[in-house]
């Protein structure tokens, strides 16, 4: 501002430097929510409230870009997102959530936006939105919950995951590598015993999927051989 009033031969005579205090630039916040965390909150939340958490840690969102979901932007699991700067990427969905979501839009006879505002106008607004999601979140038992940590948490698990800083920009549609090392900052303090815990009971859980499928699979044919 004041290099502006200088250009133009402003004068301030009555202004004094001294007093002019440089603004503090506040730390960046660093809240990480684990999936048993998000979990033990959508207990909480209504049938709503719970899809748009869902979705917003399934696909990394911005709020402005949940509350704005179209029935146009969905194509099976993946969905279309127009971020900021008008850019395009694609996110996708956990089954679950496309099963809740599927019930969600039939049950709703959703025509166009996924959550209707007031007076059935147009999409939720944002406050609304915010204000659901964080008195989910509270009742949980987690007190200082912003919506925009479930963009941090799926940024944070895609990097415990062993993806690529440059794949999580992607993810995120962010602009810049730079950005996301700003997003992924939130590993501060998380030991390797935290990542394991964190990704081991999924893993598990899918290898016992397979093993019970390659059984399904093997064993009438294993029948079959010993009737011949």
């Amino acid at each position: 501002m004041l290099k502006w009033q200088k250009d133009e031969n402003i004068l301030m005579p009555g202004l004094k430097l001294s007093r002019i205090a440089m603004q503090k630039e506040e730390p960046a916040r660093k809240q990480y929510y684990t999936r048993q965390q998000i979990r033990t909150a959508l207990i909480f939340a209504d049938q709503r409230t719970k899809l748009m958490i869902m979705l917003s840690f399934d696909c990394g969102l911005r709020i402005e870009e949940m509350v704005s979901l179209r029935l146009s932007s969905i194509h099976g699991r993946k969905l279309k997102i127009i971020g900021k700067g008008r850019k395009l990427r694609w996110v996708i969905m956990s089954k679950k959530t496309k099963r809740l979501l599927k019930h969600w839009i039939k049950k709703n006879k959703v025509q166009d936006y996924l959550w209707v505002g007031r007076n059935s106008k147009g999409h939720v607004c944002q406050e609304d939105a915010r204000k659901a999601m964080e008195a989910a979140f509270k009742a949980a038992g987690f007190s200082n919950f912003r919506p925009h940590d479930l963009r941090h948490s799926f940024a944070t698990e895609l990097k415990m995951l062993g993806l690529s800083t440059r794949k999580i920009q992607l993810a995120l549609g962010h602009s810049t590598e730079a950005i996301t090392e700003h997003y992924l900052s939130d590993l501060d303090g998380i030991t390797i015993e935290d990542i394991e815990r964190e990704v081991r009971i999924p893993l598990v859980r899918a290898r016992i999927k397979a093993s019970i499928a390659n059984l399904l699979y093997v064993l009438p044919r294993i029948t079959i051989k010993k009737t011949n």
